[in-house]
């Protein structure tokens, strides 16, 4: 299940990959990549927020 704050460690993930590389097309990678994992978990991230909102 998806837990508060995962969606943030995401977030710092792409922000580190941001500045350890050195090309644009790396960024765009790492960026695809923490889309795709968000996506995937779309559904329980909904769950998550309703709940946390009810």
């Amino acid at each position: 299940m998806l837990q508060h704050g995962t969606i943030t460690r995401y977030s710092q993930r792409l922000s580190r990959s941001a500045h350890s590389v050195g090309s644009p097309e790396a960024y765009g990678r790492a960026r695809h990549e923490a889309a795709t994992a968000l996506w995937e978990r779309l559904d329980e991230a909904e769950e998550v927020l309703r709940d946390v909102l009810r």
